[in-house]
């Protein structure tokens, strides 16, 4: 009988709702910020939304006022302005990050020697090449303050760590760790896990995230049976491509060509259907599931029926949110 791992709840001391922003003091004027709110005002004077950056827009209709809100205060304005000015540049500066984010990602990978590179995997921080290439920038611009967030299932904010860029990071990392990780006694050789629903399966290459969570927890040859609607699809159009590759060491050799962290991802994934006999349940085509390596599955009752009886395993009920760790 398979064993329930849990998956991440928030206790209910800590459900309580959130004061929503851009709500006014009992008795306070229209117009004035509130202790945890932003001002608003129903001035015709206001400046219109459209005028901003169009994802500064979305985001200021969402939280200060609600889908149908088109203005905001007056007294607001020379803020809002120039951080939608920042928005602008920070286009470029996204091009700029993105090129940062492959260059860290890189080096989980060992192109000397072949495969990830010792010391790189998830929950890790010392020793680990990728965050320590991170810390060491970090520490080049030296910030003097930094905020943590740890949030929920709902997206909604558990806890801030704040101070030190260091000590506030690595404290966030230390509490999540705790509190989204299960010791287990052993690996077994079957692994049921679903991604969560939406949006954690949108697209296989986020529904790769909870495969790697279940591999932690399933023996080598096992089987692994992943449930991932993957609504809008791989979520690259040239993510295929690395499946042309003959093996997981050709598209290494590939990577080490032409490095993409699209490219990793994929790498990651047929590491683990050579390791693995991974099953989906997902709403992708059969020729693209059977292109990536893995099995196109009808119900998991069809893919137990093929398993002995005295099969022992885990099913993971929302698999990215849980890391598996094998008792040492």
């Amino acid at each position: 009988m398979p064993a329930v791992l849990p998956g991440v709840r928030t206790a209910a001391k800590e459900r309580q709702p959130v004061k929503a922003p851009g709500r006014r003091r009992r008795g306070a004027p229209k117009g004035s910020i509130s202790r945890v709110g932003r001002a608003v005002s129903e001035s015709p004077s206001a400046t219109a939304f459209d005028a901003l950056h169009p994802v500064l827009a979305r985001q200021l209709r969402r939280h200060l006022r609600g889908a149908n809100a088109t203005s905001v205060a007056p007294d607001l304005l020379r803020l809002i302005t120039a951080v939608s000015e920042s928005y602008h540049d920070a286009d470029d500066e996204r091009r700029l990050m993105a090129s940062t984010i492959e260059a860290t990602h890189m080096l989980a990978l060992d192109f000397e020697r072949g495969g990830r590179r010792p010391g790189v995997g998830t929950g890790l921080l010392d020793g680990n090449a990728v965050s320590e290439e991170c810390e060491r920038v970090a520490a080049v611009i030296d910030p003097a303050f930094s905020i943590n967030a740890i949030v929920n299932e709902n997206g909604r904010v558990e806890k801030i760590f704040a101070g030190n860029w260091r000590a506030a990071h690595r404290r966030a990392c230390e509490d999540y760790l705790a509190n989204h990780s299960l010791r287990i006694s052993e690996k077994r050789e079957l692994v049921i896990v679903s991604c969560g629903g939406s949006p954690y399966d949108i697209n296989m290459i986020q529904a790769h995230k909870a495969l790697d969570m279940a591999a932690h927890a399933c023996a080598d040859g096992g089987t692994i049976v992943l449930l991932a609607e993957c609504a809008d699809g791989l979520g690259r159009s040239d993510f295929l491509k690395w499946f042309e590759s003959a093996n997981s060491a050709a598209l290494e050799l590939r990577l080490r060509k032409n490095y993409e962290v699209n490219g990793q991802t994929a790498w990651a994934l047929m590491t683990k259907a050579e390791n693995f006999r991974v099953h989906i349940l997902t709403g992708l085509d059969e020729d693209r599931v059977r292109g990536m390596r893995m099995t196109p599955a009808i119900s998991i009752e069809s893919i137990l029926a093929q398993l002995s009886l005295n099969a022992t395993g885990y099913i993971m009920p929302r698999g990215a949110a849980l890391l598996p760790r094998t008792e040492t």
